[in-house]
């Protein structure tokens, strides 16, 4: 069964689904003007919300150029009698961009996000000088990755930790990596390349390389770094 309505400010449909004894319903609706909206959908089994989503928006767009708006958008959506929601409130201007998030579950406040941002004439930003990587050119890249220096930022890492946790450090990353990385290329592609990675494991043990840190720094100095 299908029904659909179309109206002014107003559009729905819902339809259901049934096999032998099991029906399941689906709905769907969205009403409004002028920045403010409702839209639901839900999906039911045997009279049970199985899935819901509710949307509710009031806002007011202070610039179609940038999209900028204030007001607020409210989401929530509901799996098997649990709800997770998040409203967003935003107090934006022109030149200002001001959102607070407030996350829910269950409708129980969990945390509140702020984020700010200001448009400014940037007077007081000097623009880098010097060998400059652009990320998005295959080629500038290429450029930068030729004049890297490893072993000179080998050297720096080896000075900033001492020499003998840098190498406690190396040993154990490459010991753990070829003892764990455990790959059979026979047995895990066959004759029309269909891969099977289950074989991969690049997990490590590195109790020796926090033993070996106690040893250096004291007792403690694993579990502040964990």
């Amino acid at each position: 069964t299908f029904v659909m309505s179309d109206a002014k400010e107003h559009f729905g449909f819902k339809f259901n689904v049934s096999e032998d004894d099991n029906v399941i319903n689906c709905a769907f609706s969205a009403q409004g003007k002028d920045g403010k909206y409702t839209v639901k959908a839900v999906i039911s089994e045997d009279n049970k919300d199985i899935f819901n989503i509710n949307v509710e928006t009031d806002v007011k767009v202070i610039n179609e150029k940038t999209g900028a708006f204030t007001g607020t958008i409210s989401l929530e959506m509901g799996v098997d009698g649990e709800t997770a929601g998040v409203l967003i409130t935003s107090n934006s201007t022109d030149n200002k961009e001001d959102f607070t998030f407030d996350v829910s579950f269950n409708d129980v406040k969990q945390v509140t996000v702020y984020m700010t941002s200001v448009k400014t004439n940037a007077s007081d930003i000097t623009v880098p000088s010097g060998d400059i990587c652009d990320i998005t050119d295959e080629k500038s890249i290429e450029s930068y990755g030729a004049d890297i220096d490893l072993e000179k930022f080998k050297e720096n890492i080896k000075a900033a930790l001492g020499e003998e946790l840098y190498d406690l450090i190396e040993d154990e990353y490459f010991s753990s990596y070829n003892d764990d990385y455990d790959y059979n290329y026979e047995s895990d592609f066959d004759s029309d390349w269909d891969g099977v990675y289950e074989d991969y494991n690049m997990s490590g043990d590195f109790s020796k390389l926090e033993d070996s840190i106690d040893d250096l720094y004291g007792d403690s100095a694993s579990s502040r770094a964990a």
